[in-house]
């Protein structure tokens, strides 16, 4: 198969995995949405996908969660490497982070890329949603 037909199979696939996505009512981010604001219904469902390399020693870290009352994440973010580039030692991949809308309000969720021991400098990256919790 060619570089077309291996381009047409990937493109359906991701078309399949849009419209399997799209019937379980979880809305998907990626950093292109960054500062985007999301109005919710309580118990709604929203994905934050981030690009990362843990192999670098960057990690996505959420530190205002602890003060969470709006919103809170639902189980623990998921690495899912690069599937092309599965084979190599060090590759990186996307970060998955699930989160809930648990009462009405309007709370904004900050995600930071960082080395969690270079505590005094600004995180490589950030990815910011604010959601509004309708009643």
């Amino acid at each position: 198969m060619g570089r077309r037909g291996v381009g047409a199979v990937a493109a359906a696939g991701f078309l399949l995995l849009l419209a399997g996505c799209a019937g379980s009512g979880v809305t998907t981010l990626t950093e292109g949405d960054d500062g985007a604001v999301l109005t919710l219904e309580p118990g709604a469902e929203f994905e934050a996908v981030v690009a990362t390399n843990p192999s670098t020693g960057y990690s996505w870290v959420w530190p205002d969660g602890a003060a969470a009352t709006v919103i809170e994440p639902v189980g623990k973010p998921r690495f899912d490497r690069n599937v092309e580039d599965a084979i190599r030692t060090g590759s990186g991949g996307a970060e998955t982070w699930r989160f809930r809308a648990v009462r009405p309000g309007r709370e904004t969720v900050r995600l930071e890329y960082r080395r969690v021991w270079e505590t005094a400098s600004p995180p490589a990256r950030t990815f910011t949603v604010t959601a509004e919790v309708q009643p």
